[in-house]
């Protein structure tokens, strides 16, 4: 049986290596510019009200100030700046539209699980993407595996299937032979739900799937027993839980789910050091 330990290094694997070398002390000013830029044009918000608002820790920003500190940046942080200062709930455009060391950074550490034109990204099914059951119901169709009507009626609300038939119908999701799916795969809750459970499904895991597979989330899915795949439907069922939860109590102004700050890490490439 796999372990624990081999499956985080077989399943996930680390985030790609960058495709040129981060010069960090040009990174680190550009992220510097667009703060002074953004705090500039709102004078009554401070940096440290900007942080508490983007879930960014206040010396993660004072430290950008210090050269020596600039190897340190991480890939999330410079994500929640850049949406902060976007006002954009949507990372995946945020990532596409990023230029300079910013752009480069965010591009290859997110580039294993954001793909052009996907999700976040798709104009015409944002319009729908304005309740938390709506939000969910375009998660689990752009997993990999899809969804059904019934395990939407058994994750949700009564009102999501009303949710459902809006986006079909303005075909901004499609159904084929009761499956439901996006036009592009995401991975968005497959990615945050492996980071929480692949040591615990990891033991439902054959262990010849995965070592002739390419050492990614999709592999490990695809690689579980029917044993495993009753388990993965308990961990989706308590993950969603959460993620109303979540909705439930950050909302902006307008009633819109705040995709910059809740949704940031979903999006993230997990490393081996986050699969606890």
């Amino acid at each position: 049986m796999i372990s624990i330990h081999d499956a985080e290094a077989t399943v996930v694997g680390k985030v790609e290596k960058l495709c040129r070398p981060i010069n960090y002390e040009v990174l680190g000013s550009e992220i510097l510019n667009l703060l002074d830029d953004y705090l500039a044009k709102h004078s009554n918000i401070t940096i440290n009200g900007f942080a508490e608002k983007n879930g960014i820790s206040p010396s993660s920003l004072y430290y950008l100030k210090k050269s020596d500190r600039r190897s340190k940046i991480k890939a999330d942080l410079v994500l929640k700046v850049a949406c902060g200062v976007s006002g954009s709930k949507n990372p995946a455009s945020v990532i596409q539209e990023a230029k300079g060391e910013v752009g480069a950074l965010l591009k290859s550490a997110y580039q294993s699980l954001l793909m052009p034109n996907k999700l976040s990204t798709e104009p015409e099914l944002d319009k729908y993407l304005t309740n938390k059951n709506a939000m969910i119901i375009a998660l689990l169709a752009h997993n990999k595996s899809g969804t059904t009507r019934r395990e939407i009626k058994e994750l949700l609300d009564g009102f999501a299937i009303q949710e459902l038939e809006k986006m079909l119908s303005a075909e901004v999701l499609k159904e084929e032979n009761g499956k439901i799916t996006g036009h592009v795969e995401s991975l968005y809750l497959d990615a945050e739900q492996t980071k929480s459970a692949v040591a615990y499904l990891s033991h439902f895991a054959k262990t010849s799937e995965i070592e002739k597979g390419q050492n990614d989330i999709k592999v490990f899915w695809g690689s579980l027993t029917p044993e495993g795949i009753k388990k993965r439907k308990e961990v989706t069922q308590k993950y969603i839980a959460e993620l109303r939860e979540i909705y439930n109590t950050h909302e902006t102004e307008d009633g819109i789910p705040d995709f910059t700050t809740i949704l940031a890490d979903t999006i993230t490439a997990p490393e081996l050091g986050e699969l606890q």
